[in-house]
């Protein structure tokens, strides 16, 4: 049976309870980090400081890929982060590029068949596609509705940038069949990255295995 969590974090709240429940929420990331090795979280931050719009996971190998998504507000820092990726990271994208090769997960497919999509290579357009999530739509959740989109190729708005931290073919989860849909050479494998909006002034940190 598919395991999926969905944390919503809320956004608005009385000041007095507040720092308790960020106290909370944050021992229960911190858990969850703990649960996956090193390279795959490496890159998120080390503890939440304000409550999360959105905490996503999906950890069952039937769903054909494990999923960990963290969506942030920006804080004073954001700017240095957007500095510091576009310095070094393995490749950026945006949200509406047609070429993105993106892992769905079993249960999407299940839902929306028209979004199957059969890649030959990573190589598209002239560059490599590193694969990255499909970012499923959650618009119907009224903090995040500007944030996703059904409409792009990714899953994200259009103002989102996608940026790929790393990215390898391989085995990296027991449990996990090789994706059909994936060409030769990474019908497994792992990626991991970060999502930025400066006009919405959100982040979203995640990794796939599938």
């Amino acid at each position: 049976m598919r395991k999926i969590l969905i944390i919503l974090g809320m956004m608005v709240f009385l000041s007095s309870c507040k720092w308790g429940r960020i106290s909370e929420v944050n021992r229960d990331y911190i858990s969850e980090l703990n649960h996956y090795p090193k390279f795959l979280v490496s890159h998120f931050p080390s503890e939440i400081k304000s409550l999360p719009i959105v905490n996503y996971v999906i950890n069952d190998t039937t769903n054909d890929c494990i999923l960990y998504m963290l969506v942030e507000k920006m804080d004073d820092g954001a700017c240095n982060i957007q500095d510091s990726l576009n310095k070094t990271v393995l490749a950026k994208y945006v949200a509406n590029d047609l070429n993105i090769v993106t892992i769905k997960t079993e249960g999407l497919l299940e839902w929306h068949p028209e979004k199957i999509v059969y890649y030959d290579s990573l190589k598209r357009g002239g560059e490599v596609y590193y694969p990255i999530p499909y970012f499923e739509s959650m618009e119907h959740y009224s903090l995040t509705k500007d944030i996703f989109s059904g409409s792009t190729s990714s899953g994200l708005n259009n103002d989102m940038i996608i940026y790929i931290i790393d990215s390898k073919p391989g085995k990296y989860w027991k449990g996990l069949k090789p994706n059909k849909y994936m060409p030769v050479g990474w019908k497994n494998g792992y990626s991991k990255g970060i999502c930025l909006s400066a006009k919405k002034g959100v982040l979203i940190y995640w990794f796939i295995v599938w």
